[in-house]
């Protein structure tokens, strides 16, 4: 790589990482300005803790108490962490609702979300990857 292009990766770094993206934290293809839920200096509160499954999703809402009155409010939050389990279609159109909800906040973000596998209906590897993909189209993945 040469140094001009080196020097330009690292400026992008740098930029995305004092808006609160790290590497590991992705979506889409597409960059916000903030993480919601982020306090200065740390990482952000996860909004919910997502397990794939061959067959969907198991949700539960992980955020803090200080938290709880500003979940409360959107009712596209409480429908994801009030399902227990859903599957692919019903949560990408929760999912869509909740990032359109996310973008039109001062300044825009986009929630942090926990994903693991879900051991008991193991996904395949490609169902794995498919179905984290779905979430990292509406949240931030950790």
């Amino acid at each position: 790589m040469s140094r001009s292009l080196q020097g330009i990766t690292a400026t992008l770094r740098q930029k995305l990482k004092s808006a609160g993206v790290s590497q590991a934290e992705t979506t889409e293809g597409e960059f916000i300005t903030a993480r919601c839920w982020a306090e200065s200096g740390r990482r952000a509160d996860a909004a919910f803790n997502i397990s794939i499954r061959a067959d969907g999703f198991k949700i539960a809402g992980s955020w803090s108490k200080i938290h709880d009155p500003d979940a409360r409010r959107s009712k596209h939050m409480m429908n994801l962490a009030k399902a227990s389990f859903i599957g692919t279609r019903a949560f990408r159109k929760i999912g869509q609702r909740i990032r359109i909800e996310s973008k039109k906040r001062n300044p825009p973000c986009i929630f942090v979300v926990k994903v693991r596998i879900d051991t008991t209906k193991t996904p395949s590897a490609l169902q794995c990857k498919e179905l984290r993909d779905v979430i990292g189209r509406y949240f931030y993945v950790r």
